[in-house]
């Protein structure tokens, strides 16, 4: 109504300190690797239609395959559904998550999956692996089945500025420049380039007391964090 004051001025609407914001929507752009050159999201999927995205636990391969399924229309869907979905040829990309998963399981998953992807997209596919359990014979025969060499994609670190964006954002009000000096305290620093291990810390810094008591701590708390995850 005219005339009565808004309640909320004069308010702190502000989430309290060490309030977590669901990381469903945020999503921090990532610097893409091919061969030497530095690419965004959009560059790399103009470059070709048939890519593997490699990185090592917590890199945050799942989010960036999100972020290329948004700008292609489409949603990721984990290899080992894939390997046993009735999907049918389609006229639309896709984008196959956590192939080394599947592997795990079953080594000629693998193989299955990759026959069945050029079956059931329009030509345009990303598949995503760790990188240590990608083999070569893997490249080769993406290439026997779609015709094309893949283009092999890795994700850079983040840097400084982007740790301390999604520390921000993970923990509101919190101190980076705390948090990183204790990281920094144990010779660990190279860690918060991995999302997942930068969120990992984060948490286990703030729950700790803000400080942590040992390497072995630290290690521990990373590999249950990724067990888990």
């Amino acid at each position: 109504m005219i005339g009565m004051a808004d309640s909320s001025v004069g308010m702190d609407l502000r989430p309290p300190i060490g309030y977590r914001y669901s990381m469903v929507d945020f999503y921090i752009n990532r610097r893409l690797v091919i061969d030497l050159e530095h690419l965004s999201e959009q560059e790399v999927l103009d470059r070709g239609s048939v890519f593997v995205v490699l990185a090592e636990p917590g890199a945050g391969k799942t989010e960036l395959l999100g972020e290329l399924g948004r700008i292609w229309g489409v949603k990721p869907v984990r290899a080992s559904l894939f390997r046993h979905s009735s999907r049918t040829a389609q006229t639309t990309p896709l984008i196959v998550d956590a192939v080394d998963e599947a592997a795990r399981i079953d080594q000629s998953a693998v193989d299955q999956i990759i026959v069945r992807a050029r079956e059931a997209c329009d030509g345009r596919v990303v598949f995503a692996s760790r990188s240590s359990e990608w083999a070569e014979d893997r490249t080769r025969l993406v290439r026997d089945c779609f015709g094309t060499d893949p283009i092999i994609v890795r994700i850079e670190a983040f840097s400084d500025e982007e740790q301390k964006r999604l520390f921000d954002t993970h923990l509101h009000g919190e101190s980076f420049s705390d948090f990183s000096k204790e990281v920094e305290r144990f010779g660990l620093s190279d860690l918060l380039g991995n999302p997942q291990f930068l969120k990992l810390l984060a948490d286990a810094f703030v729950q700790g007391g803000r400080r942590f008591s040992s390497r072995t701590q630290i290690s521990r708390m990373l590999s249950t964090g990724l067990r888990s995850s």
